[in-house]
């Protein structure tokens, strides 16, 4: 890992940067700055895999009550100011909270109420800055792709994710395999189940399907520092800036593992649904445990091929809204 990484982890990578607009147009032009949040698991043999990538409202508030004492006392002092709230956005947030905890849900997540069917995507738009006021905001094209599951899929590394399936490819699913069903504007664990696939097309006999991704479940491993037979998946988020000379520098990286607090056998035991035991959030319960350096070690080359396409894309799009610009003048 590069020293600049390093330094991000440990107190964010912010004296490199030029203190003047003079100084930035000399030396490196900034083209932007952005947050992603990354969920990833480990499968039983060790592999990494992205299951998906997130806007700059990704939390990392499970990093105040972590059960172990692996930390680095420094780092966890810059965790905790990195999960300070934004003012600004608390409104929103309440009347986006009071309308998942008001919902009711289907078989597929979808999100409906007895008298009308709540809009998450407009109360997304309702939260104008970012929920942690030192997030980067993201410019809107990021954001709409880091909101949306489908359109996301193709900016992570294909070794490195889950094989996808559309609305379209249910007939192709295996009747006996397992697959996770999402909404593509799903949050904080909602919205999302563990199905097998002849479940998945019973569903699709009888209920119009869309709005949803599909994708290969992967059991999860246990996390290295939490406890044995528990899944876990680790939330990464990293703070950056895009500039012409260097491309992507980080400039704060933290994570931790989420770890459930059910094991694979509760699910036989009846103790609890297989959505309880996998579908691991802090909104679902589950405890925070320390990323280990191996297992940073494991995602970051992964993290940065997200970051690399995304950026990319970023530049391309950028590029064209420039020259639409300059023609409209």
């Amino acid at each position: 890992m590069s020293e600049s990484f390093k330094k991000a982890m440990m107190h964010g990578n912010t004296e490199s940067q030029p203190h003047t607009a003079e100084e930035e147009s000399m030396e490196n032009k900034e083209l932007f700055r952005a947050t992603v949040g990354f969920d990833f698991v480990f499968d039983k043999n060790g592999t990494p895999y992205c299951v998906e990538i997130n806007g700059n409202n990704s939390g990392i508030e499970g990093m105040r009550n972590l059960k172990d004492k692996h930390m680095d006392s420094t780092m966890r002092i810059m965790a905790n100011i990195r999960a300070n709230r934004n003012n600004k956005s608390r409104g929103a947030i309440k009347t986006y909270n009071n309308a998942l905890g008001d919902a009711h849900k289907d078989t597929y997540g979808n999100i409906t109420k007895k008298s009308d069917i709540i809009n998450l995507s407009f109360l997304r738009t309702a939260i104008k800055e970012p929920i942690f006021k030192n997030a980067n905001k993201n410019h809107q094209i990021l954001q709409e792709i880091l909101d949306n599951k489908s359109l996301q899929t193709e900016f992570i590394p294909k070794q490195g994710r889950p094989k996808y399936y559309s609305m379209y490819e249910i007939a192709t699913l295996e009747d006996n395999k397992l697959y996770i069903v999402k909404k593509n504007d799903s949050a904080r664990g909602k919205g999302v189940h563990i199905l097998y696939g002849w479940q998945i097309k019973d569903k699709a006999d009888t209920t119009r399907i869309e709005n949803i991704l599909i994708q290969d479940f992967i059991e999860p491993a246990d996390a290295e520092n939490g406890p044995p037979d528990h899944p876990a998946s680790l939330r990464l988020l990293i703070d950056f800036r895009v500039t012409e000379k260097n491309g992507v520098e980080p400039m704060y990286i933290t994570g931790y593992q989420r770890v459930s607090e059910y094991t694979s056998d509760n699910i036989d035991a009846d103790i609890a649904s297989r959505d309880d035991v996998y579908i691991i959030n802090k909104s679902t319960g589950a405890d925070s445990y320390t990323m280990s350096e191996n297992e940073l070690k494991a995602i970051m080359p992964l993290a940065l091929g997200v970051l690399n396409n995304l950026t990319d894309y970023m530049k391309h799009n950028l590029k064209h809204t420039e020259s639409d610009a300059i023609m409209a003048m």
